[in-house]
Parts: structure tokens; sequence; C-alpha cells
């Protein structure tokens, strides 16, 4: 299994909601999510570690989980009623982010 580095709480998360939020009529399996993020986004996740950020943003309610009846497991999708909430949960937590950069510039200089 290939190792990343450590990356920000909810990174994951953010990453997967906003690929759902530029495509909102798209859904995906779990491990098309893993695929996509791993070919598509160039990054190197492991299924476990997109399981646990899906499954978060079900229970946040951003996204819905929809059993398929062309797959094996379920289909993830964005949640259109709180596609609004969502792009302010990424905005409120992109600020946070830089807020958090500038001060660790701040301690640096």
């Amino acid at each position: 299994m290939r190792k990343t580095g450590t990356r920000p709480e909810g990174a994951v998360e953010k990453e997967i909601l906003r690929y759902f939020l530029r495509n909102p009529s798209g859904a995906d399996t779990l491990e098309g999510i893993a695929h996509w993020r791993l070919f598509d986004e160039g990054l190197y996740r492991s299924i476990e570690e997109t399981n646990r950020a899906v499954n978060a943003l079900v229970s946040q309610g951003f996204l819905i989980k929809d059993p398929s009846l062309m797959f094996t497991g379920c289909v993830f999708r964005l949640d259109l009623n709180k596609k609004n909430q969502a792009e302010q949960f990424l905005k409120r937590s992109k600020r946070a982010s830089v807020r958090a950069g500038q001060l660790g510039e701040s301690e640096i200089g």
C-alpha cells in the first residue's frame, strides 16, 4: 500500500465534495470515486480512506447513498437540496485553512 504523507483533517472529504459540486449530476460507486481520485485528480489514496470520507459526507448530508441496481455496491451523489450548504462548508473550510497558513507564516517570519 502506498503512503502519501499526512493530510489535513477532512481534506479527502473536501476533495470529493468539490468534485460532486463541479459535477452535480454525477454519481459513482466507492470504487469509482477511488479510481478517479487516483487517476483524474492525480492523488494516491486507499479505498478505505475514500470510504471514510464518503461516509462522513453522507453523515453530514452533503451526499446521498443510493442502492444500485447496476453495481454491487451503492452509488453516491450530491444532495442537490444541500448544494448551497456544501458550497458554504467549502468556503468556510478554505477561509480557515488560509487563516491557519497565515498563523504558520507569522510564526516563521
